[in-house]
């Protein structure tokens, strides 16, 4: 994975040179053009009419339901350089009925631009928190940042993925890889499901260092390098992390069953351990059994 800088940002033709706070300005009207997009007029109370040309609420529908002037509400989805109150994105939060984390987004967008949380490298874990991991036995685990990096892993982690593993350091991205990896693709089993998953949470997790020129870098770099990612990336949905369970594939033994879970250390906010426990006896022993990447040589898809 190259580390190049790149012309253009993951959402519009915004050159690369711009600055944190006007990402920070685009990504607020981004998201709230998606969501006046999305919205259904009918749950408004609004009728239908030959008028509307598009889906969604209009403009002037949004700025009244919240109480604000057409113009600025218009500069607010334009990014202009405009200050804009918690009150006026409560508002909008109100109008959009968002959820409990898509509403804290849009108040971390309005947000002046802070300091960032230097994302963590490999040099900068800790012997401790490797023998953290070191502990964990029969289950895939590994040490990962905001930006989805793999910074450490076990034994049963590198069998899984064994692509990732055979990546330099600096190149291991689970991101990425789920991108641009055509074994990594084929293991995990609902992959565009589950792609979409991980792209919806690394909004919440990238917090604010998303609009750093290195995270922009980086995301502009994917969007051009996968299809699938640029448009997944421009459906703006927000995902926390959760528990959940994955279904992953082996050719010679079948289908196996894992449960991830994310540990936080209160040491370093920027650093979690994730750990993909077998649901059950059997997806432990066909783990266990596990061969690696298939024998046959994959089509690399189109992306």
């Amino acid at each position: 994975m190259s580390r190049s800088t790149v012309g253009h940002d993951v959402s519009d033709d915004r050159p690369s040179h711009s600055t944190s706070r006007e990402r920070r300005r685009h990504e607020l009207g981004v998201f709230l053009r998606s969501r006046r997009d999305s919205a259904s007029p009918a749950d408004y109370g609004l009728t239908a009419s030959r008028r509307r040309r598009a889906p969604g609420l209009r403009r002037e529908e949004v700025a009244d339901l919240a109480g604000l002037s057409l113009t600025w509400y218009t500069w607010l989805e334009q990014g202009r350089n405009i200050s804009v109150s918690r009150q006026i994105l409560e508002s909008l939060a109100r109008v959009f009925r968002l959820s409990t984390v898509e509403r804290n987004y849009l108040l971390s967008l309005g947000r002046e631009a802070v300091d960032n949380l230097p994302l963590t490298r490999p040099a900068d874990v800790t012997p401790e928190q490797t023998r953290v991991l070191d502990r964990v036995r029969d289950s895939p685990a590994y040490l990962t940042n905001r930006r989805f990096d793999v910074l450490r892993s076990n034994a049963e982690f590198d069998m899984l993925f064994p692509t990732i593993a055979a990546r330099r350091q600096h190149d291991r991205n689970l991101l990425w890889s789920a991108f641009t990896d055509a074994e990594v693709r084929h293991r995990v089993v609902n992959w565009e499901q589950e792609a979409r998953v991980l792209v919806a949470q690394l909004r919440v997790t990238a917090e604010d260092s998303l609009f750093s020129e290195e995270f922009h870098r980086f995301l502009s770099e994917l969007s051009q390098r996968s299809r699938k990612f640029r448009q997944m990336w421009q459906e703006n949905r927000i995902l926390p992390f959760e528990s959940a369970e994955r279904a992953y594939r082996d050719d010679h033994i079948g289908t196996f069953i894992l449960r991830y879970t994310k540990l936080n250390f209160a040491e370093n906010p920027d650093l979690s351990l994730v750990v993909q426990a077998p649901v059950d006896d059997i997806s432990f022993r066909q783990l266990m059994e596990s061969s690696g990447p298939s024998s046959h040589r994959l089509r690399q898809e189109s992306h």
